[in-house]
C-alpha cells in the first residue's frame, strides 16, 4: 500500500469518527422536540367548553331609602312605670320611601331583626345594648307595626306585616317605639340604646 492510500484511510477514519460523534446529539434534539410537541397536544385535547346560563329580572317596585336612621326617645321617669309590660315614652317613627317605582302598589313586607331581651319570653322587647353601672336595667324597647301603637313587632319577626297602600313616587311608613318594662325586680334608671333592623321585601 502506498503512502497516499495509507493517508487516505487515516483521513477517512478521522471523518467517520467525527461524523458518528454528531449523530447522538441530533437524536436527542429530535426526541426533545417530539416530547415538547406531545405536551402541547395533550393540553389542547383536555380542554372542555363550559356554558353558564345567567337568569334574573328587572323590577319596577323599589324605592330609595335612608338606610341609617337615628331616633331619640324623650326621657321618662322610672317611678311612672306600672310594672312588667308597662310602656312609656311612645314616639312615632317614620321611614321615608323616595322615588318608588310603579310596581310598589303590589306592596312591601316588613320584618324585624335585633337582639331580644331574654326577660321577655314573648319576644316583644329589644334588648338594651348599653351595659355597665350607668345603663338602665329591666327596660327594653317595644317597636310597633303602625303609628297607633296597637300591635308590636316581635323581635326577629319573620311574619312581619305587609303594607299594600303604597303608591308610585314618595311614601312614608309609620311605626312606633316605646320603653317597656321587662323585669320590674331589676328596674333601674340609666342610659338606653338598641338597634331595630327593618327588612323591606318588595312584593
Amino acid at each position: 500500500m502506498n503512502k497516499f492510500d495509507h493517508q487516505g484511510k487515516k483521513v477517512m477514519k478521522k471523518r467517520l469518527k467525527h461524523g458518528f460523534g454528531f449523530r447522538p446529539a441530533a437524536a436527542v434534539m429530535l426526541t426533545t422536540a417530539m416530547l415538547s410537541g406531545g405536551v402541547v397536544g395533550s393540553a389542547v385535547a383536555a380542554s372542555d367548553p363550559v356554558a353558564i346560563k345567567v337568569t334574573g329580572s328587572i323590577v319596577d317596585n323599589t324605592c330609595t331609602i335612608n338606610k341609617a336612621q337615628a331616633v331619640e326617645l324623650s326621657p321618662v321617669s322610672l317611678r311612672d312605670f306600672e310594672g312588667n309590660n308597662s310602656t312609656l315614652g311612645f314616639k312615632v317613627v317614620d321611614v321615608e320611601l323616595k322615588e318608588c317605582g310603579t310596581g310598589i302598589t303590589r306592596g312591601v313586607k316588613i320584618t324585624t331583626a335585633g337582639n331580644e331581651d331574654p326577660a321577655d319570653p314573648n319576644r316583644y322587647a329589644f334588648k338594651n345594648a348599653d351595659t355597665g353601672a350607668t345603663a338602665a336595667k329591666g327596660i327594653g324597647l317595644r317597636f310597633y307595626k303602625a303609628a297607633d301603637g296597637a300591635q308590636p313587632f316581635k323581635v326577629n319577626d319573620t311574619d312581619g306585616v305587609t303594607n299594600t297602600s303604597l303608591t308610585a313616587g314618595d311614601n312614608t311608613l309609620s311605626f312606633g317605639a316605646a320603653y317597656v318594662v321587662t323585669n320590674e325586680d331589676t328596674l333601674a334608671a340609666g342610659s338606653f340604646s338598641t338597634t331595630v333592623n327593618l327588612t323591606l321585601a318588595y312584593q
